[in-house]
């Protein structure tokens, strides 16, 4: 199957990139052709890590026009009209990854068949404030590569235990940030964060900070749970590596509505890329049907 993958960027780390190279990289070792079309920001760091599997990435105004896709799987607003527009007539999914409508709305167009939300509250909120009808939805949590962070379980002897925070400290990020310094505190933990810099509320002798960096498993392998905001990446790459998770459930002031603790599955395979690959590859042969 000819493929394109589309997405806003593709050099950092952030969670839709990781899902989109993670997608692409099992896509095609399962033999599809795929390119990945970020509307800019194509770096070599990810480039070259997903080239080397095969697959070709290129921007959307250098984008090969003689590809001729079957499906053309988008992730935001902004591509995914460039890249319908790229294609006319080609169907089409969509990725939807946040419940924040200020970051990442999904279009609204008839060509796209099925919206992909990585979590149920993502669902309800597409359901709920975008109006689109619960048929077109469908739940696919994000994959991870189950055997880099199948890491085993953390060292129940070890004292003080650590909690792992991945992320910067925007506005959404920061009062949680905040209340894991106090948690910690109180329980005579230690809260590691991984992120950019020292914020003034992180100077505390319980308190570390480590540059982000690609290599998360082996900050994962120094912990024994991890943080965050919503059920994301880091949650489930922490669940993976057999690491319960605090999930701060925030609006998009930064608000802390609930803590929920999420314990380990009995089956972490839920979480593989292969079983988001088959499950995505389940609604692409749904949505050809449809033409």
């Amino acid at each position: 199957m000819r493929i394109v993958l589309s997405n806003l960027f593709f050099g950092g780390l952030t969670g839709s990139e990781i899902s989109s190279y993670e997608l692409a990289k099992e896509l095609a070792k399962r033999g599809h052709d795929v390119i990945v079309t970020p509307l800019k920001n194509k770096t070599p760091f990810l480039t070259e890590k997903v080239e080397a599997l095969g697959v070709s990435v290129q921007n959307l105004d250098q984008i090969d026009m003689d590809f001729n896709p079957d499906i053309l799987i988008c992730g935001q607003a902004p591509v995914a009209k460039i890249t319908l527009k790229i294609f006319p007539g080609v169907p089409a999914v969509e990725f939807v990854r946040s419940e924040f409508q200020e970051i990442e709305p999904p279009l609204l167009n008839k060509r796209i068949k099925k919206y992909i939300c990585n979590r149920p509250s993502v669902q309800e909120k597409v359901i709920a404030s975008d109006k689109i009808k619960e048929e077109d939805t469908v739940v696919i949590w994000n994959g991870v590569d189950y055997d880099r962070f199948d890491i085993g379980p953390p060292d129940p002897n070890r004292q003080p235990k650590r909690v792992v925070f991945v992320g910067g400290a925007n506005h959404i990020r920061i009062p949680a940030m905040k209340h894991l310094v106090e948690m910690t505190r109180e329980k005579g933990w230690i809260a590691k964060f991984v992120s950019s810099g020292r914020q003034d509320f992180m100077n505390e002798s319980h308190v570390e900070v480590v540059d982000g960096g690609w290599d998360i498993e082996k900050v994962l392998e120094d912990s024994d749970y991890t943080a965050g905001i919503l059920f994301g990446r880091t949650t489930i790459e922490g669940l993976v590596a057999q690491r319960p998770g605090y999930i701060y459930q925030v609006d998009w002031g930064g608000n802390i509505h609930a803590i929920d603790y999420v314990p380990v599955p009995p089956d972490r395979t839920i979480f593989s890329i292969e079983t988001h690959t088959d499950e995505v590859l389940g609604v692409i042969d749904e949505v050809l049907t449809m033409e």
